[in-house]
């Protein structure tokens, strides 16, 4: 099992509010106000699709070579799924 994490972009609602992201990036994981996770690899604001899909590219040639993969995207209402699966369609 590997373990990714993704950031999104602030939204145009959301810097227009200056909302300020409470996400810290680190070498190794993320840390959230008192909280600190180690994940296998993050992705910041700044990281593009091809990114991602690299990363998960041997977990993709995996399943078309006929192997069972799962790739799944958790978050709460609002927190980048969409964007993270499907990119954004204004760029």
């Amino acid at each position: 099992i590997r373990v990714f994490a993704r950031v999104r972009p602030m939204s145009a609602a959301e810097r227009k509010e200056d909302k300020v992201s409470r996400f810290v990036l680190t070498g190794d994981g993320i840390r959230y106000e008192d909280k600190s996770f180690e994940l296998d690899r993050v992705f910041g604001p700044e990281d593009t699709q091809e990114d991602v899909y690299s990363a998960c590219e041997p977990i993709l040639v995996t399943c078309m070579e006929g192997h069972n993969v799962c790739v799944y995207a958790y978050g709460q209402t609002n927190s980048g799924k969409t964007y993270t699966m499907e990119g954004n369609y204004n760029t």
